[in-house]
């Protein structure tokens, strides 16, 4: 049954238009023809194992584009199995609505067309705590270092996973040899792959990506520390509800207040390192960071068995399938993109600006360089924004996880 209402789902997202949603998605598509991450294809820092795993899928015969939507697609299949056995394992008939919940919840349709790196890499995170449940070592050190070569960035989640089944293990000797020589090759040959067409010049740009991330582009600028947990408040409020957010928090603090002593699981673990690190390191603007933790907050609620935590999520499984089954529609950028460029002669944006000029031909003035911005919208520009604009054309994201855009004309 669980299997059948994946295949069901995976169908009706293969109905959707199988198009690029960012211009990291594009930066991946160009990887699969050709990788060099000073050309930002893909950008730092890499992501070997995806592009391995998209040029696997273009050798098939699917287009560049195609295999990277192909990729995450099926990541995000995985992610709703091994959700659905992480509470199987519990009790046999708990997973069924934790998996509605999943396949539902408008992360997990967003996450599958994105094309990017987090469906795979949090499918690998799941069948790691999967393996680690059922003691098997060998198994879970290589679901987490093929998620390394995925997604580097999860590497604060795979250090909280080792420490947690490193301090668990009888035999840690053994164990730490193991995980260190699988994690060592599969690392090697990512290294290499990215040397080779790189050399030093990865590392140079490297330093430029991180302090970039940090201080201009990847985090959002708040100007109070408060101003930061109140923007993470409004996104994971948005995707769980305000009482969703108080019950994940309650799931964080419930192991440490048990009587009997702390009790930890390696799902609670991931959760609580994936929330440092989201609050820490990421961008509240992109509602993609907030998947891990939703994602595993609902499979760690659904894992009890009190009657009441099961009624709910039985009544949020149906409320989702009413309100998340979609008809088929392009991606809302690629919609206002092509309007855009039926009604302007040059763009300003900092939403798919490599998207706009490559595959819409447009003339595009990036938003962060805010002279240039403000000079081209005095001379007639568009503006395109993610934030609401008086006045302009709304596109609709397909699922509530997807980013809405206001494409404002020029007034004649």
């Amino acid at each position: 049954m669980a299997l059948l209402c994946i295949l069901l789902w995976l169908g009706w997202l293969a109905c959707f238009p199988w198009q690029l949603t960012s211009d990291d998605a594009l930066n991946f598509a160009r990887a699969v023809v050709r990788f060099s991450v000073i050309e930002e294809s893909p950008h730092f820092p890499g992501y070997p194992g995806f592009v391995w795993l998209t040029r696997l899928a273009a050798g098939l015969g699917l287009s560049p584009v195609a295999a990277i939507v192909a990729i995450s697609w099926l990541g995000s299949g995985m992610i709703a199995w091994y959700g659905y056995l992480l509470c199987r394992s519990r009790a046999a008939w708990y997973g069924l609505p934790v998996l509605v919940v999943l396949l539902f919840h408008p992360l997990l349709p967003t996450l599958a067309l994105s094309g990017l790196t987090d469906a795979p890499a949090i499918a690998c995170l799941l069948a790691a705590c999967h393996s680690a449940e059922c003691q098997r070592p060998r198994r879970q050190a290589l679901w987490l270092a093929i998620m390394l070569a995925i997604r580097p960035s999860f590497a604060v989640l795979a250090i909280g996973l080792w420490s947690y089944s490193g301090w668990q293990s009888s035999r840690r000797r053994r164990w730490l040899l193991e995980t260190l020589l699988l994690t060592a090759m599969i690392g090697a040959g990512c290294g290499w792959f990215i040397w080779m067409h790189d050399g030093v010049a990865y590392l140079n740009e490297g330093v430029r990506f991180t302090q970039g991330h940090y201080e201009l582009w990847g985090n959002t600028p708040v100007s109070h520390p408060w101003q930061g947990l109140v923007q993470w408040w409004q996104l994971l409020a948005g995707q769980l509800t305000p009482v969703g957010v108080i019950l994940l928090c309650w799931l964080v603090l419930q192991p440490l207040c048990q009587r009997q002593g702390w009790s930890f699981t390696p799902l609670w673990v991931c959760l609580l390192v994936s929330l440092l690190w989201l609050l820490t390191s990421q961008n509240p603007e992109n509602s993609r960071h907030a998947a891990l933790p939703v994602i595993l907050s609902v499979i760690l609620f659904g894992r009890s068995a009190v009657w009441w935590r099961t009624g709910l999520l039985q009544v949020a499984a149906l409320a989702l399938i009413c309100v998340g089954w979609q008809a088929p529609s392009p991606p809302a950028i690629s919609t206002a993109l092509t309007y855009a460029a039926q009604h302007c002669h040059t763009l300003v944006t900092q939403y798919g600006v490599k998207l706009a000029q490559q595959q819409f031909q447009l003339q595009v003035i990036d938003a962060w360089y805010q002279a240039s911005a403000r000079l081209a919208l005095t001379q007639g520009a568009c503006r395109l924004s993610s934030e609401p604009l008086a006045g302009s054309e709304v596109f609709r994201g397909r699922f509530a996880a997807e980013k809405d855009y206001y494409l404002l004309l020029p007034r004649n």
